[in-house]
């Protein structure tokens, strides 16, 4: 009889075993922790620059959530700019997203030359707070302007 009684205790405290394992199990899997998609840092001093082989485009980021973007049509020369756009912009996780409202170009109003740009808007993808993308271009923060070289 105390063999029995020993055995059905055995039993019974593998079975609680087994039940509380079980109960772990569940309570784990049901319960995983949230990811939530943070918005990513990017930096609000210096440039994001572009440097393609025909011109270097910079976006200048502002605390205000306004930006500026600035192309230049002959790198390393006086030749300047030209296009500039400026605009809002908005980070949803590592999406930045930019409006850039309709605008008239600069022009000459005696030779009406003036035409009205309409409304943009584009996609930006953070890499990390020194790198985005835009249209698959890589654009590399620097604290100076686009005519210093990359820093590393």
């Amino acid at each position: 009889m105390k063999w029995l009684k020993d055995h059905l205790v055995i039993s019974l405290l593998i079975g609680l075993v087994v039940v509380v394992s079980a109960i772990i199990v569940i309570v784990v899997v049901n319960n995983k922790p949230e990811i939530k998609e943070e918005n990513f840092a990017i930096k609000t001093d210096g440039y994001y620059v572009y440097k393609g082989s025909d011109a270097w485009y910079q976006i200048t980021f502002k605390d205000d959530a306004t930006f500026l973007y600035e192309p230049w049509y002959c790198p390393k020369s006086a030749c300047g700019g030209g296009g500039d756009e400026s605009g809002t912009y908005k980070i949803d996780g590592k999406i930045i997203n930019i409006n850039i409202p309709a605008h008239y170009t600069d022009g000459d109003p005696v030779i009406d030359d003036i035409e009205l740009i309409p409304e943009k808007n584009y996609q930006i993808t953070i890499i990390s707070d020194k790198q985005i993308t835009l249209n698959d271009e890589e654009y590399i923060w620097q604290k100076d302007n686009m005519f210093d070289e990359y820093e590393e």
